[in-house]
């Protein structure tokens, strides 16, 4: 027999999920599903809430009768699941914003505010911000990154759009896309720290005191 699951390598992991020394395997599939199999039975099946990029199984506390957490990376976010449960909900805050990024935006909240962001010369913000991307090689915001596609697209559309956008907080946020374990400790149950990789090209780790 075999096992037919929508799931990537890395959202897999044997783990002994039920303390029994009997390695699980343990599948986050692309249909927001948490599978646990022994051998090739189905054994139980969790909801995770959102379209899942890793799976790690790591000891949060240092015991002799622990059972491994499952940690299950989505978007910006990290399920944590204790004895197959929900447990924790680890979010990624927010990244720094160039200050001439910043500035830019302001500009045009200032102009959509006015009633002039028809007149706005978006080419040279456009200008401006692929510099900062290209040479300067700063990690953009999402916004800033649509109004450089729409620019060059539908430049109709820009004014819109800034209108739109405007009316919200200017926020840099990231996903994370690749996720592992440091253990703490040389033995095999050892208290480990999760390793996140970033889509804005930076490693995080986080500290199991964090949760």
């Amino acid at each position: 027999m075999c096992i037919r699951d929508s799931a990537y390598s890395g959202c897999m992991a044997l783990a002994n999920v039920s303390g029994d020394n009997d390695h699980r395997l343990l599948v986050a599939n692309q249909n927001k599903r948490l599978k646990i199999y022994r051998g090739t039975t189905l054994e139980s099946e969790h909801v995770v809430l959102d379209v899942p990029s890793a799976l790690c199984t790591y000891y949060m506390d240092q015991g002799a009768n622990q059972l491994p957490a499952v940690a299950i990376a989505s978007g910006a976010c990290i399920f944590i699941y204790r004895n197959l449960r929900p447990y924790f909900k680890f979010t990624l805050p927010p990244l720094d914003i160039h200050p001439r990024e910043q500035e830019l935006w302001q500009r045009i909240n200032q102009d959509v505010s006015e009633g002039t962001v028809e007149q706005t010369d978006f080419s040279n913000v456009v200008e401006q911000l692929v510099e900062l991307r290209d040479t300067q090689g700063v990690m953009l915001t999402p916004r800033s990154t649509d109004l450089i596609s729409m620019v060059g697209s539908s430049p109709e559309q820009v004014p819109e759009f800034c209108g739109i956008t405007c009316e919200s907080i200017l926020k840099h946020t990231t996903t994370i896309t690749c996720m592992t374990v440091l253990s703490k400790d040389i033995q095999p149950q050892g208290v480990g720290c999760l390793v996140l990789g970033l889509e804005v090209k930076q490693l995080m780790i986080l500290s199991p005191d964090a949760h």
